[in-house]
């Protein structure tokens, strides 16, 4: 009987090894099967300026590595984004969780959230440039696009809360604050870090943008704007790895936060 168990035991657990794996073996997969193409359609091109290989783009990539001008441009932009994004989403937090609670604040910030949304981010880009210091402007650019999408996504999962949970808040007669504490937060924290992590992503790439119109010191966007004056286009490719890979370990990052926060919810 016990070694049926430990049969069973060690079945179980090759069979989540292999899971993982197959997980694991499809990103490979996408990875291996862009590096061809792009490596195909760089050799069928023949011009190393226009198109370069994966190849060139790693080399420059290393090149740029070994200089500190490198690492205080990739640290300029992840601050940067970092800061901008969670004042996004405290400020999305704060604001949708008072808009829940008192209905007039919500009718009021709707049609605010509405024009942010519409706005083109290009205005947004062009305006914070001209308004704000090259620092400043890509940080307000990034927080002025997320905030309304982090918003949104708070709002309307509050509003996806069913009637038989609120019933029971009210049951319970428990104030606002204690009831979106112990009761809502809870239930919204899966919808929230699906929209954190697809966010905390999008703040990076507009950091980049707004950096590159802004002409910002140490960024990553104005190390981009340089390669291309120079028509050095397998380091702009090389940036461009860099800023995919940064965007890449903030979503895990994100992913193992959502991880942690819902296994402390359980316990």
């Amino acid at each position: 009987m016990q070694n049926d168990m430990a049969k069973t035991k060690n079945r179980e657990a090759l069979l989540r090894v292999l899971r993982h794996a197959v997980k694991c073996l499809y990103p490979i997969i996408a990875l291996g099967l862009f590096f061809a193409v792009w490596a195909t359609v760089s050799a069928i091109y023949g011009n190393k300026m226009i198109l370069p290989a994966p190849r060139e783009a790693f080399s420059q990539l290393f090149k740029l590595m070994a200089g500190g001008s490198f690492w205080l441009a990739v640290f300029g932009t992840l601050s940067r984004a970092l800061v901008s994004f969670v004042i996004s989403l405290t400020l999305a937090g704060i604001l949708a969780t008072l808009a829940y609670l008192f209905k007039p604040l919500s009718k009021v910030l709707s049609p605010l959230v509405l024009i942010a949304r519409a706005t083109p981010t290009m205005s947004f880009i062009l305006l914070a440039v001209i308004w704000f210091s090259p620092n400043t402007a890509p940080m307000l650019i990034a927080c002025l696009v997320t905030f309304p999408l982090l918003y949104a996504s708070v709002f309307g999962a509050f509003n996806g809360i069913g009637s038989d949970i609120k019933n029971m808040a009210k049951i319970f007669n428990l104030p606002p604050l204690l009831k979106v504490k112990a009761v809502y937060i809870p239930l919204i924290l899966p919808t929230v870090f699906t929209s954190a992590k697809s966010n905390i992503s999008l703040t990076v790439k507009l950091m980049i943008a707004g950096e590159v119109i802004a002409q910002t010191a140490n960024s990553m966007g104005n190390s981009m704007q340089l390669s291309r004056l120079y028509f050095n286009t397998a380091e702009l490719m090389g940036w461009t790895i860099v800023a995919v890979g940064l965007s890449f370990l903030l979503e895990l990052l994100v992913e193992g936060l959502r991880k942690m926060a819902l296994k402390w919810e359980r316990t």
